[in-house]
C-alpha cells in the first residue's frame, strides 16, 4: 500500500486518480494500511491470501482488475483472473532482493546457540532464509504464515513447528505461545 501510493506521488497523482474504484485487500494487515491513506477496503476474503482473493471476488467478466504487487509475488493471481476471464493488469510496486550475508550480531548468536524460532513469511523468504543459514536452516523450528510457506520450508528440509491459523502476525505470534506452551507440557 506505501509503495502504491508513493508512485502514485512521483506520478503527481493521488488518491482521486483511482476515483470510486473499489479497493479489495488480502488481510487485515493490508486493509490496516489503507486507513493511513484514509481509503477503506471494499472486501477482504475469508482465508487470507491471494489465491483466495482470486478465487472469491465478487467480480465477472468483463472486469479490470489492477493488481499491484511485489517482483516475487506467486503467480496464483495471474492464473485464477485468467480462467475467470477477468482482465488483470499488473503493477509491481516494489522489488524484493536477498541480502548477501547475514549480519554479524545474528552470526555471532548463531554459533553460540540456535535460535529458538523462526518466523517465515513467505516461499521466497524461505529459499533466502534456507540459503543464509546453510545447516542451521534444519535445526530451528520454522514458526510460517501458511500452509504453502509450511511446504516450501519442508521441501528446504527445514522443519515447520507452528503454523498460523490465519495469515496475521498477531496468529503467528500466537501459533509460536500455543506451540511453546504444547512444547513444556510434555
Amino acid at each position: 500500500v506505501e509503495h502504491f501510493f508513493k508512485r502514485l506521488h512521483e506520478l503527481k497523482l493521488d488518491a482521486r486518480s483511482i476515483g470510486s474504484t473499489q479497493i479489495a485487500c488480502v488481510g487485515p494487515g493490508t486493509a490496516e494500511s489503507l486507513e493511513s491513506f484514509h481509503l477503506h477496503c471494499d472486501w477482504i476474503p475469508k482465508t487470507y491470501n491471494a489465491a483466495c482473493l482470486a478465487e472469491t471476488l465478487p467480480v465477472d467478466s468483463p472486469s479490470k482488475v489492477l493488481w499491484p504487487r511485489g517482483s516475487r509475488t506467486q503467480d496464483s493471481m495471474r492464473e485464477i483472473f485468467k480462467q475467470r476471464a477477468v482482465d488483470l493488469q499488473e503493477a509491481i510496486v516494489y522489488c524484493s532482493t536477498d541480502v548477501p550475508a547475514l549480519l554479524p550480531d545474528v552470526e555471532a548468536v548463531l554459533a553460540r546457540k540456535p535460535f529458538d524460532w523462526m518466523t517465515i513469511t513467505s516461499p521466497a523468504i524461505a529459499r533466502s532464509t534456507a540459503t543464509l543459514l546453510g545447516d542451521s536452516f534444519s535445526k530451528i523450528p520454522a514458526a510460517v504464515l501458511s500452509r504453502q510457506v509450511a511446504d516450501e520450508v519442508i521441501r528446504l528440509g527445514g522443519s515447520v513447528g507452528a503454523i498460523a491459523p490465519e495469515a496475521t502476525f498477531d496468529s503467528l505470534a500466537e501459533a509460536i505461545v500455543d506451540a511453546e506452551h504444547e512444547r513444556t507440557k510434555r
